[in-house]
């Protein structure tokens, strides 16, 4: 059995403890989503499954944080203010082909686009988090997380 450490908040309580794994890496994932409050639904609930989530709001904020960050998974929605999820998913493949990604789009816009191909999975952005959570574990399932 692994050994468990505890991690509290500054505020040094210990009522708010959580148990840890020793030996837990915790998956790093990037949410690229200009929704704010579809962005934050998606972040508290892969949180909720352990995943430690980096939310960037637009395209070259997202290609920002890739340089300085390794990722082991990102999630990008097609609709963004600065680029569409298409170009943003070619280019981050470019950058670094072994990185899972998942698109989050409407299926209509996906009807045509041979460029959607380069994601790993795709998701309806209006599915709900269960869906996403599935695409994330298979993804992620064998991989040895980048941290």
């Amino acid at each position: 059995m692994s050994q468990l450490c505890d991690l509290y908040d500054h505020a040094g309580s210990d009522d708010d403890a959580i148990a840890i794994a020793d030996d837990l890496t915790l998956a790093c994932l990037l949410l690229v989503s200009s929704d704010p409050q579809q962005g934050l639904a998606r972040k508290l609930e892969l949180e909720s499954q352990g995943y430690y989530v980096i939310c960037a709001h637009l395209a070259t904020e997202a290609l920002q944080l890739m340089q300085w960050m390794p990722f082991d998974l990102v999630i990008v929605d097609t609709v963004l203010p600065d680029m569409h999820g298409l170009d943003l998913i070619s280019q981050i493949a470019a950058r670094t082909p072994h990185l899972p990604i998942i698109l989050a789009a409407p299926p209509s816009d996906l009807a045509h686009d041979f460029r959607s191909w380069t994601a790993d999975a795709v998701v309806d952005h209006t599915s709900s988090g269960a869906s996403l959570l599935v695409h994330v574990m298979t993804l992620l399932q064998g991989r040895k997380c980048a941290h």
